[in-house]
């Protein structure tokens, strides 16, 4: 298990190192070094896999959505989180709270619109979490798309269906008179 664990070491060190040399003491223990001494012999390594991640401030077209207007963005997925498919929702006040995935997130210059029962139901938006208000009880499907800068939709998010569930005020019996 050491020399697992020694080799993982001089295996990440590799880039800085240009040879390990192996030898066996008298009381046979096993030892590493990247200086060759008597009776060592040169281990040879793996070449290390290394991965470079793209930098964090990139401003290729692509990930900031200022391209060309005929570019079109890259976007994997887009769905509506919460709430799920056929829930019921309890709220007196008709709120909804909102919540949508979004693979890779919102790119710069982009908005996102929020449609109830196929109408927007929001301006354009630049968070993937709102809570509509005032929600009719009943009924309602919900759906999501990303607009660019110039006004067109990109992607839009499959529909969704929730039940509003309010209690309604009882009626007052009129006064006879």
């Amino acid at each position: 298990m050491r020399i697992l664990l020694l080799l993982a070491l001089f295996g990440t060190m590799l880039p800085a190192v240009a040879a390990v040399y192996r030898w066996v003491d008298p009381n046979g223990e096993v030892h590493y070094s990247d200086q060759p001494g008597p009776g060592a012999e040169e281990v040879k390594l793996r070449e290390a896999t290394v991965y470079t991640p793209a930098p964090v401030g990139d401003t290729t077209p692509a990930s900031t959505g200022q391209g060309k207007a005929d570019e079109t963005p890259d976007y994997k997925s887009m769905s509506i989180a919460a709430p799920a498919n056929d829930e019921a929702i309890r709220s007196n006040q008709g709120l909804v709270d909102v919540s949508l995935t979004l693979q890779p997130a919102l790119m710069k210059g982009h908005r996102i619109r929020i449609y109830l029962d196929g109408q927007p139901a929001s301006g354009e938006l630049n968070t993937t979490q709102i809570t509509l208000q005032n929600v009719d009880r009943g009924t309602h499907t919900l759906q999501a798309s990303v607009i660019d800068a110039q006004g067109n939709e990109v992607i839009r998010s499959p529909s969704v269906t929730f039940h509003l569930l309010r209690v309604s005020a009882p009626r007052k019996a009129p006064r006879a008179g």
